[in-house]
This record gives C-alpha cells, structure tokens and sequence, in this order.
C-alpha cells in the first residue's frame, strides 16, 4: 500500500512538473515572439522611418501625422460652426449656428470636419479618390475620430455615404467607407456600409445650383436591401461637404426610416 502512495506521489509529481516545464516553455516563447517582433519593427522603423502622411516630415512616435498637422487641423476643427461645418471667426457666438446656417433647416443635427476644402487637406482628399490612397483614408478617418472622442455628437453606429456600384466599380473602393473605417476605430462604434445604398447613378455636378442638385438626388438613396432595428442615432460620413446636397439627401431617407439622430462627419466642407 505505501509502495502504492509513494508511486502515485511520484506520477503526480513528475505530471506537476511537466506541466510546469512546459507552461515555462510556452511563457518564453510568448516573451522571444514579443522581443523578435519589437526588434523587427524596430529595424523596420529605422531603415523606413514612419513619415506624416501630409507633410512628409520623419516621426518618432506619433501615429500618421506629424505633431505640426494635427495641431494645425485641431485648430480648425475647433474654429468651425457645430451646425453646418463652415469656418467661423475666434470669437463668434455659435450657439445656435452661424450667420450662414442659422436660418437654415437640415435634417442632420450637427456638421463636423478637419477643415476647409484647400490646400494640403484637398490634395489628400484627391489622393483618396484613387485605390492606392485607402491607407491614408483610413488614417484621416482616425484623425477626425479623434476629434469627434471628445465633442458631443453621440451615435449608435458609423454609416458611410454610399457609392453607386458603377463608380464603386471605377474606383476599386468607397474613400466614405475608409474614412468611416478610421473614425470608428477610434470611436469603438461598428461601421454600417450596406445601411443606405445609392440607388441611382447621379454624375457630378460641380458647378450646378443648389436647388438642381437637390432635383438631381431626390430619389438616388434607399435603405439597403434587408435592413432592420435600425441605430437610433448615426454618424454620416463622407469625404467633403460642398453644398450639403447628397449629405441631406441620405439623411433625409435615413430620417424617414426612423433614426432619431444625425451627426454628420466629413474630412473637409467647401466655403464659398
């Protein structure tokens, strides 16, 4: 019998041991994956130095862009009337909107972008028209997620403006739905891309009349196909805002289906 107990002690033992051994084994090779990944994104960083997405100019340590960029497009971002997204002096009373909007009616409750539709923000939003300028709308989507963290436009879910499948074709992607993907990286919301789906092919229309354009999109948006238990509230997001025409239009059809609240989000708003 204690020959029995003393061989029962050792197997259990031995077994304790084993499982120890190999708990060890497993926790170094978890600490050398760690250590050879840290060492290669090091080596990568210091033969291909991460750059700003903007300027060009080398970082250390921020993420995308240069402490200088993002400086420059918070600054903006803050100088902005909340309601309809276009600049505004340091010390106008934006309360109940600006002297532009104020009179106005829009079926989104409030507008908020990086900054006006010029410069070096206009060559990137060039930039992400094309398939290979994903990664910098995604980046720029983060930037505008940033600034979105800590303003007051609560929302359930991320919804991109639709492209029609035939520019969607040419394109290769949608830029609303990157830059949707970034804002919501940050937010920590899902993103929506079949919420609302266009409907119509409508061409562009840079030098049309408000009122034409709103004639020319009527009817282009439509829920997508099998959407149910819609979000109460959503955050729009598109690339730039220029008369607001294609923004009101799939906040109109997004309102007829019964969300309660729309924040609307863009990288840029056009001033005229």
């Amino acid at each position: 019998m204690a020959v029995s107990d003393n061989l029962n002690r050792s197997l259990i033992g031995l077994a304790t041991r084993r499982v120890i051994e190999e708990m060890a084994v497993a926790s170094l090779s978890v600490w050398l994956q760690q250590r050879f990944r840290e060492l290669l994104f090091g080596v990568r960083d210091f033969v291909f130095p991460p750059i700003c997405w903007l300027c060009g100019q080398v970082m250390e340590t921020e993420p995308d862009f240069c402490r200088s960029c993002q400086e420059r497009f918070r600054e903006s971002y803050r100088r902005a009337c909340w309601r309809c997204g276009r600049s505004v002096g340091p010390f106008a009373d934006t309360s109940g909107g600006c002297d532009r909007c104020a009179g106005e009616h829009y079926p989104f409750r409030s507008v908020r972008r990086l900054g006006r539709y010029e410069g070096v923000l206009r060559e990137a939003i060039l930039k992400i028209k094309h398939l290979n300028g994903e990664g910098l709308a995604v980046a720029l989507g983060r930037l505008l997620g940033q600034m979105l963290a800590q303003t007051d436009c609560p929302c359930d879910a991320v919804v991109p403006v639709p492209l029609h499948w035939l520019r969607y074709w040419q394109r290769g992607y949608n830029q609303a739905q990157a830059i949707a993907e970034g804002i919501a990286q940050v937010l920590g919301k899902p993103v929506l891309p079949r919420l609302l789906r266009r409907q119509r092919y409508t061409p562009s229309q840079p030098n049309q009349p408000v009122t034409r354009r709103e004639e020319n999109l009527r009817g282009a948006f439509a829920l997508g196909r099998g959407a149910s238990h819609l979000p109460s509230a959503i955050l729009l997001v598109d690339d730039v805002m220029t008369t607001g025409s294609t923004l009101r239009e799939a906040a109109r059809v997004l309102r007829s289906a019964g969300v309660r609240q729309i924040h609307v989000a863009v990288l840029a708003r056009a001033e005229h």
